[in-house]
Formats: structure tokens, sequence, C-alpha cells
């Protein structure tokens, strides 16, 4: 009898003390930090915001009048002096704005510039219902700096959240700059303290706007540009003015027209002669001498970046491309294997990303499938994707049946899932823009991150490897065969060479009153400016009479 109450005496301690240790790390009793993306207001010492950067109204429109006459001088003599002449001109126009905002040439804070959070000493629980929110600990940083030096204040974070929920470890969830800050506190601190992660659109792979930007991958392509206007008419205002829209009303037509692309044979041209050599320096003075957005710098990109932004610059930039370096080598470069680190210690890994929108039309990889922002095969950690306006191949996707990989491609026949980090826990949600980050996704993290198991894209039937939004009843539906047309925005915009005969008439009659008007308006503008400066710099010119005095009634 002593023998068999020794044994449950035994048995109940062991439960007793490994119960604790179970439910520390249960998934539903792991406070959640989320990593917030690019955004976060930046003030200076004042309190007065400064970043990001609001461009007051009529700026973009007053600025290119001013600037037009020298870059029409230097792209017609393509001179070096006049080059430099309208650099000056413009980084006079730019660096203003970005002057209390920039870091310094170590990619440090040159002043007390902030944003208003800051780690707490303490938290209180914020459990509700047994379980914490996704947003129950939201991490916001400041963008502009170094995720190694963030990586600092996650770990400060993690310590204050864990004393107060009185958890053992925390999940974490980086949202597209996000990423980056915690895939830097995964190889700096190690993950003895984290449960599991989740990226929600991540940026580590690279964001189009910064990776081929500071790497001068410049391409203008009229049909591009043409669609890009037409489905984000919802997303992006564009400034008023005749400039823009004799632009557009231009690129409507060339678009329009088989065979023709002078648009993007002129911009191209404008970008290699006048354009290149100025960028870097306009670059330098807003957005490259900010480690965080070199963090979202492809590794395809990343060299070539290094040498176009810096060239001739390296001794004066050389702690900030130290930095910049570091996170390359020792976090981008080395994503795979600290995910597979953690995974092999228990850490889960889900991500969620998006697709349906062109990207930016100036860049060499626009005609990527994208979110509009980031091209899917960087958010996804390696996803095989045709082009926006295209499909995989059929012999591909029999290919990949065959080996047994169908399951992977989505219904759309846009994506192969098979080629991920994480093919398995990898969720696509179509139709949808990188800026647009709708409750119904946080519900698919919530289960990823509170599950009791492991969920992956076969867990739940409501939760399938690729989703629509339905944004009128703000819901993620599977994909199917049936709803696929609409995981790609702005379909019914694709330029078609089968348009009739009346209807591209149209399209040119609209465009010649549009091109005439606007020109007339653009060229008298430019005259007008012109002229007054011709006027100014005049010693002849006669001083004019001074209005008389109004006479009071």
């Amino acid at each position: 009898m002593k023998k068999l109450i020794s044994v449950l005496i035994a048995a109940l301690l062991g439960v007793l003390l490994i119960a604790p240790a179970f439910a520390a790390g249960a998934s539903g009793n792991c406070p959640t930090i989320y990593v917030k993306g690019y955004g976060s207001y930046i003030y200076n010492e004042e309190g007065e915001k400064i970043g990001p950067v609001d461009l007051p109204e009529g700026y973009i429109t007053d600025a290119v009048k001013d600037c037009m006459p020298l870059f029409v001088r230097a792209y017609i003599t393509k001179t070096k002096a006049d080059i430099e002449a309208y650099k000056t001109k413009l980084l006079g126009w730019i660096a203003p704005l970005y002057a209390d905002l920039i870091l310094d040439e170590n990619g440090d804070k040159r002043d007390d510039s902030h944003i208003w959070f800051t780690v707490p000493s303490s938290v209180r629980d914020q459990k509700i219902g047994g379980v914490y929110p996704v947003d129950a600990y939201n991490f916001n940083h400041d963008w502009r700096i170094d995720p190694w030096e963030t990586a600092d204040l996650i770990a400060q974070y993690v310590d204050v959240v864990l004393a107060g929920t009185g958890a053992r470890k925390v999940n974490l969830i980086g949202r597209c700059e996000g990423s980056c800050h915690v895939m830097a506190y995964l190889a700096k601190y190690g993950h003895e303290k984290v449960n599991r992660v989740f990226f929600n659109c991540p940026s580590i792979d690279g964001y189009l706007l910064s990776s081929q930007l500071f790497s001068g991958k410049v391409n203008f392509d009229a049909e591009n540009i043409d669609l890009w206007l037409n489905t984000n008419d919802q997303d992006i205002t564009l400034p008023e003015g005749e400039i823009f829209e004799l632009l557009r009303t231009t690129l409507d037509l060339f678009a329009a027209t088989p065979g023709i692309d002078l648009s993007g044979v002129l911009l191209n041209d404008v970008f290699d002669t006048v354009l290149r050599p100025v960028l870097p320096d306009v670059m330098l003075a807003t957005y490259a001498n900010m480690p965080g957005m070199w963090a979202m710098t492809s590794e395809a990109d990343f060299e070539d970046a290094i040498s176009y932004v810096f060239e001739g610059k390296e001794q004066k930039y050389a702690g900030l491309i130290a930095k910049i370096r570091n996170f390359h080598e020792n976090v981008a470069m080395k994503e795979a294997q600290i995910i597979a680190d953690c995974q092999a210690d228990g850490v889960e890994f889900g991500v969620m990303t998006k697709y349906g929108y062109p990207s930016v039309p100036i860049f060499v990889e626009s005609d990527l499938l994208s979110d509009g922002y980031t091209a899917l095969q960087y958010s996804s950690f390696g996803a095989t994707t045709s082009d926006y306006n295209t499909t995989l191949h059929a012999s591909y996707i029999k290919s990949q049946e065959a080996k047994g990989l169908g399951k992977y491609i989505s219904a759309d026949k846009k994506v192969d899932a098979s080629t991920c980090l994480l093919p398995d826990t990898t969720w696509f949600v179509g139709g949808i823009s990188h800026v647009n980050f709708p409750e119904a996704m946080e519900i698919l993290m919530q289960h990823f991150l509170t599950s009791d198991n492991l969920f992956t894209v076969d867990s739940d039937p409501r939760y399938p490897q690729f989703s629509l939004y339905d944004e009128s009843k703000e819901v993620l539906v599977p994909l199917t065969e049936k709803n696929a047309a609409s995981s790609i925005v702005g379909a019914d915009v694709l330029p078609s060479f089968g348009d009739s005969l009346t209807g591209f008439i149209a399209r040119v009659r609209a465009f010649i009153e549009k091109f005439v008007y606007n020109l007339r308006a653009l060229i008298t503008g430019i005259v007008g400016e012109a002229q007054a400066m011709g006027d100014h710099n005049d010693p002849t010119r006669p001083v004019p009479e001074p209005d008389p005095e109004p006479i009071e009634p």
C-alpha cells in the first residue's frame, strides 16, 4: 500500500512540475508582441511631426515647373555642368523637406528626433478569455534605424512582457519592415524566449521601392504605367495640375497603340541622361542614409545598390555602409539558417502574403506578381510566380503535378507555393494591396499563434493556402477556379490590342483634346517662368511703375 501511495505521489509531483512548463509554452498562454512596419510618426525635439514627410499642397507641380527649364537644358546639352545645375535646383526643393528627418553619415540620429513609443518599465496582463489578442502588445519602432540596434529594444520589451504576464515565452509578429527587426532579434538574441513567429507580408527579402530604386534599376514601360494609373485610383491620388494630366493622357494613348512605346523609350533615355547621375545624391538627402530602409534590399540588388549610391563616397559613409553590410550578411543572408535553428528547438513559423496589384511601374521588376510594393516571390520566401498579367506555364504546372505538388498551385495558375521556405505554413491572399491589413488576416494569424498543434494550410478549410479578400464582407474566401479572376485587380483594364476601331478612335480623339489643352497650359507656364527668370537677371529691364494706391470710397 505504501508503495502504491508513493507511486501516486511521485506521479502527482511529476504532473505538478511538468504542467506549468507545458502551460507556459502553450500557444494560447503566450503573449504576442506585434512588431509593426514602416510608418510610425517621427517628431523633432519640439514635438512637431517630421516624418513620414507630407508634401505641401501644390508642391510637386510647383517644383516641376521651377526645375523644368534646367531639366530640359540638361537633357538637351548632356553636359556635366548643366546636370549639376539641375541637381542643385532639385535638391533645393527636396532636401529641406527631409532636413530634420535624415540621419548622419554613420546612420545615427543627429538629434533628439523620436517616435512616441518607448519600451515601458511594466505592462499589465491583457489576456482575454484565456487567449492573448495579436495586438495585445504592439511594438512600434523608428523605421529609420538599423534593425540590429532595434533588436536591443525588442529584447527589453520581451522581458517586460514576460515579467508582466508571468509567461515563459512570447509569440512574435513582424509586419513588412517589422520582419527585418524580428529577424534581427532572433539573430542577435536567439529564440529561447520565443514560442511562435508569424511574418505578415515580410519585406526582408526585398521591397521594390527601396531595393530597385537604391540599385538604380529603373525602367519605364508605357503599358505598366497606364495599368498602374488605372488600377490605383482608390489608393493613390495624383497631384492636381496640367503636368500630370499631360503625363497621364500621353501614356494613355501610347499604352493603347499597338507597337508604340514612345513614352517608355523617352522616359528611359531621360532617366539615363539626367536622373541616373543625380539620383544617388537625392536619395542620400532622403531615405538612402537610413539603415532601416536598406534592410529591405534584396540579395539580387544589394551589391548594385551599394555601388550605385555610394560610388566615390565610400569613405564619407563608411559607418553607414558597415551597418548596412552587417545586417545584410548576418541577418538577411542567414534567414533560412536562423529559421531552421529555431525550428529545431520547436519554434514554429508562419507567413502570410498578398498579391493582385501591379507594382510601381518604374522598375526593372515591375512585371513581377506583387501586392503593389513587394514582389510575391520575395514576401513569400521563395514562391514561384508568374508575371502580373500572365500565368505559370502549362508545362511547368504539369511537371509539378507529376511530382505530387499540384496542391501547391493556386487556382488562378499564378503561384506555386511548393518552392517557399515554409510551404505548409505560408498563406496567400489575392486581390489586396500591400497597404491594406484587414482584420480578417489577423484572425488567421490568431489561429496560427493560439492553436494547440501546428496550424497549417491544411488545418482549417476556411483558411486554405490560397484565399481572396472579400472587401464587401471583410472576410477571406477560398480561391477557386470560379472566382480566380478576382485575384488580380485591374484585369479588366489590361491593355488589349483587340480593342475595336471605334473605341480606339474615341480614345485618340479624347487624347488629342486633352493633350492640346494641357500642352498649351504647360508651355505657357514654363515660358512664363523662364521669362520671369530672364527679366529678373536683365539689368536694362525697366522697373515697372508701382500700382496706384486704392482710393477710399
